[in-house]
C-alpha cells in the first residue's frame, strides 16, 4: 500500500505534525524504517525524540521484565510529558 495516511514515511510533507516520539529497536524489522521517519520528520523541522535501543526487540514496551526497559520507557515518558507543555 502506498498511503500516506496508513504509513506516514511516504508524506511528501511532514512540516505541519506536532512534536513525535520515535522509539527503534535494534532487532525489530521495522528499525531502518522508524530511524527513516524519524530522520524524514527532523528534515522537515518537527521536533523529535529519537530513541535507538540497539538491544532491544519489536515489542519491547510491553517486557518490563527486561532489564533497562523500564529505565527506557520513563525516558520515553519524561520527553511526553516535556513536549505537552
Amino acid at each position: 500500500m502506498h498511503d500516506p495516511l496508513v504509513s506516514p514515511l511516504l508524506a511528501s510533507d511532514l512540516s505541519n505534525l506536532p512534536p513525535a516520539i520515535v522509539s527503534t529497536a535494534g532487532f525489530d524489522p521495522l528499525r531502518d524504517e522508524g530511524d527513516e521517519y524519524a530522520n524524514k520528520l527532523i528534515s522537515s523541522g518537527v521536533k523529535v525524540f529519537h530513541q535507538e535501543n540497539d538491544g532491544f526487540i519489536h515489542g519491547f514496551a510491553n517486557m518490563s521484565y527486561i532489564p533497562k526497559v523500564p529505565e527506557t520507557l520513563d525516558e520515553i515518558c519524561t520527553n511526553l510529558k516535556e513536549m505537552m507543555k
